[in-house]
């Protein structure tokens, strides 16, 4: 796979988990109930920032990583 082509799919995915995080946290607040929901409400958060935004960091510095790479590579050559 290009160097290219990696490095955007990580940023696209990364930006998506993102931006999904951040529906999902506002779809949570709006069907959140304190009445019904025995954890409060920023375990939630910290629980979606978990399944999100740390995935999506992980995609991110892959990204940046191969981007440095192939910069080094390209300014040897």
């Amino acid at each position: 796979m290009n160097k290219e082509k990696l490095i955007k799919i990580c940023n696209i995915v990364a930006f998506i988990m993102a931006l999904s995080f951040v529906l999902k946290l506002a779809r949570d607040a709006i069907t959140y109930h304190t009445t019904l929901n025995s954890a409060p409400f920023y375990i939630w958060v910290i629980a979606d920032a978990v399944y999100y935004l740390m995935p999506a960091a992980f995609l991110y510095l892959i990204g940046r990583l191969v981007k440095r790479a192939k910069d080094k590579e390209e300014q040897e050559n």
